[in-house]
Formats: structure tokens, C-alpha cells, sequence
């Protein structure tokens, strides 16, 4: 009985004197933003935020975990910026390690709150946000170090927010949600939300989103949507993938140049079929010299070393106009030859292409003055394709929004490559 009793103790004792990870000697090993939280104090002069024993000081630490048990309505994770840490009492004042850390969950508060919350999936890949990087660093942590006290920071806080009606539409939305706990809609809505920061933040003078989920595609200048229309993206089988690039270019009159995977699991069985398969849908076998080469011998050969190449003209699969954008994926925007695809609903067709059902009015949009139209509507066949580059590159954001409003009403839609 006695060495179960001392046992207790000693594990009571233990439990008792065991320092909270907030306490920890070494911050730095947790935080999620170490460079920035040393700039911060750098910039202060070493001077402490939080961890004072004023009253000033513990209502500016309870103002950041309200907002911090409050930002599941902003479609995120308490858990993410240390709430189980800084829930706990602080073990003594003007603790530089504790400092930090409400110091870092701050900051990784405010760039979620800000510019969105990108988890696993969402952006495959972001040639966007490095432009924009120090920038949003230099303008949180000022305004950060201004919020000195509960109100300024409840103040700032709120200001990181989209205050348009769109935005603040799927907020209340998710607000129901929660309150009804319906879990599905709750995801959605918080990667919708997501997204919108993400996109809106960045205040570009110029900018497309193409939403994978509802097959649209949105043209914003200064913010201000000037024009939107159907797209067709890739089939569940082949996802258009998920990205933030730059389109640089557009080609009139290109050439398609067949993806191998298309040419080897679709072309050559239909050649082997029908000889004549490769005249009907216009297309010239080229070797790597890019010379035209005989198709009979280049597909004997195991097809290596060559590609199949689609003569230009309205008949060509993208079409009379092609948007090149900067992403890894060898994804573009373009027009198509097939234009009752824009009369479907459900507009999930390509091999992750975008489609567009207004390509002519985009370049008008993008290279105004650049873009012959009437050459284009022309139909030449055989024309040379014509490379036209983009003087500033325009943000493109190829992005899964499951929930968006649509003629002022919130929309949902199908999660047709289901990723939530």
C-alpha cells in the first residue's frame, strides 16, 4: 500500500512540475515561423509583447486566443497556432520563450487570416506567392506591432479580411453550417473561404480564376469581375490539378502537339485501325529534328523520337487561340473545336486542358489591341502560328472552390474529383 501511494505522489509531483511546451528553453524548435518571430523582436528592439504582468498585457493575451478560438468561422484550425499552449496560465511574466510563442501564433494567424490557408492539395503548385512574399511579411508584421493593445488588435485582425459582399456571403453561410454541424458543407465552405482570401489578397491589377467545380472561368481587373464564362476541365480520370501561375503568352493559330500518353494510348490504336485516321483528324507524324516524318515507319519504330502534330485552323483541337501559362503541369487555356461542349452541364471532358468558351473576348482582355480578331474568325487553314507575348503577366489561379456565390446566392457544387 505504501509504494502505491509514493507511486501516485511521485507521478502527481511529476505532472505538477513538468514545464508546458510554451515553457520550453528552446522556442524556436516549435515555432511555426522562427525568422519572422526573431524579425518582429529584432524590429521591437527585444521588447515583449504579451508576457507582461499589466493588465493591458493579459487583455491583449486573452484578445489573441478569442480571436484564435473564434477563426473556425474563418475555415480554420485553433490547433494550428499553438491554442493548447497559450490556453494554459502563463508560469511567470515577461518569459521571452512564452513571448515568442504568442508571438508566432500571431503571425501564423494573420497570414491565414490574410492570404488563406493553403493545406495538402489545395495549390499543387505556387509560382505566385514568392512575388508577393516579403511584402505581406513587411505589412502584417507593422500592422502587428501597432496592435498594442486588446482593441487594436481586435481591429486589425478583422481589417485582414475581404470586406465584400461575396466574402462575408460565405462566412455567414459557414456560420449556419456550424451551427448545424453539417459536416460536409463545413469543409467546403472552409476551402472556399480559403481560396477567396488567397486569390483576393494579392490586390493584382489583373487576374483570372478558373474554378474546377463549377467549369467557369472569372476575369477580374482592380478586383472587379469584367467577364466570366463555361469552361471544360479535365475528366475525373485526368484532374485538371491545382495551381497559381502566370499566363505570358498567347499563340494564334497553334499548332497541337498530341501529348504522348494521348498519342500512345488513343492515336496509334485508332491509326492501327484505319490508315486514314491520321488525315481525317489532320495530323503529321514529326521526328526530333521537327521534320515530317512517315507515319507507318515512326510507329513500327515503338513511336520513339517523334509526336504527333495537328495542323492549325478551326479544326484543331485548341482551336484558333492558346493561352500558355506558367505552370509544371504543361497545362494551358485554350479554344476548342468542339463548342457544344458549352452547352453541358457538367463540362468534364479533357485531359486536364482548360477549354474556353470566349477566347476571343479574353485576348481582347489580356493583349488589347494585340489580337487579330478577324484574322482569327477567319478559319486560315494551314496558318503559321503567331506567338504574342503578354508585356505583364497575369496571375492565373486554377483552384477547386466547392462553394461560391452565384447571382447573389450561395452556391454548392458537386465534389466531382472528391477531395474533400
Amino acid at each position: 500500500m505504501r509504494l502505491k501511494q509514493t507511486t501516485i505522489f511521485v507521478l502527481l509531483l511529476c505532472n505538477f512540475a513538468l514545464p508546458a511546451k510554451i515553457y520550453a528553453a528552446n522556442a524556436s524548435a516549435y515555432l511555426l515561423y522562427p525568422q519572422l518571430v526573431n524579425r518582429l523582436y529584432s524590429t521591437n528592439q527585444q521588447g515583449l509583447s504579451w508576457t507582461g504582468a499589466s493588465p493591458g498585457q493579459e487583455a491583449l493575451r486573452n484578445a489573441l486566443l478569442q480571436t484564435i478560438e473564434q477563426c473556425a468561422y474563418m475555415g480554420l484550425d485553433k490547433g494550428r497556432y499553438h491554442y493548447e499552449e497559450l490556453s494554459r496560465p502563463l508560469r511567470t511574466y515577461n518569459d521571452i520563450n512564452a513571448d515568442k510563442v504568442y508571438t508566432d501564433a500571431a503571425i501564423a494567424l494573420m497570414k491565414d487570416v490574410y492570404a488563406g490557408r493553403m493545406t495538402d492539395g489545395m495549390l499543387g503548385y505556387d509560382g505566385v506567392s514568392a512575388k508577393y512574399e516579403e511584402r505581406d511579411n513587411a505589412y502584417l508584421l507593422e500592422g502587428l506591432l501597432k496592435a498594442d493593445n486588446a482593441s487594436k488588435l481586435d481591429a486589425w485582425m478583422a481589417s485582414l479580411e475581404p470586406g465584400d459582399d461575396e466574402y462575408k456571403k460565405l462566412k455567414a453561410e459557414l456560420a449556419v453550417q456550424m451551427n448545424n454541424k453539417v459536416q460536409d458543407k463545413i469543409r467546403a465552405l472552409g476551402m472556399s473561404l480559403n481560396y477567396y482570401r488567397r486569390i483576393h489578397h494579392y490586390k493584382a491589377k489583373k487576374f483570372i480564376t478558373v474554378n474546377i467545380c463549377s467549369t467557369m472561368l472569372r476575369y477580374y481587373e482592380e478586383d472587379n469581375m469584367v467577364l466570366d464564362m463555361k469552361v471544360v476541365v479535365g475528366k475525373p480520370a485526368t484532374k485538371t490539378p491545382r495551381f497559381a501561375a502566370y499566363c505570358y503568352e498567347a499563340i494564334m493559330y497553334p499548332y497541337w502537339n498530341v501529348p504522348h500518353s494521348i498519342a500512345v494510348k488513343e492515336i496509334i490504336p485508332k491509326y492501327r485501325r484505319n490508315r486514314n485516321a491520321l488525315r481525317s483528324l489532320n495530323l503529321q507524324v514529326i521526328d526530333s529534328r521537327g521534320q515530317v516524318a512517315d507515319a507507318s515507319s515512326a510507329i513500327a519504330s515503338g513511336f520513339k523520337g517523334y509526336r504527333f502534330r495537328q495542323s492549325t485552323g478551326c479544326d484543331n483541337a485548341l482551336g484558333v487561340l492558346k493561352f500558355n501559362i506558367s505552370d509544371p503541369y504543361s497545362v494551358y487555356m485554350h479554344d476548342t473545336d468542339y463548342k457544344n461542349a458549352f452547352k453541358l452541364n457538367k463540362r468534364y471532358l479533357s485531359h486536364g486542358c482548360i477549354r474556353l468558351e470566349k477566347p476571343l473576348e479574353l485576348g481582347d482582355h489580356l493583349l488589347p489591341g494585340k489580337i487579330n480578331k478577324a484574322l482569327l474568325q477567319a478559319c486560315v487553314k494551314s496558318q503559321t502560328p503567331t506567338t504574342v507575348k503578354i508585356d505583364e503577366p497575369v496571375p492565373v489561379f486554377v483552384i477547386y472552390m466547392p462553394v461560391e456565390i452565384q447571382n447573389d446566392t450561395v452556391t454548392y457544387h458537386k465534389d466531382i474529383y472528391r477531395l474533400l
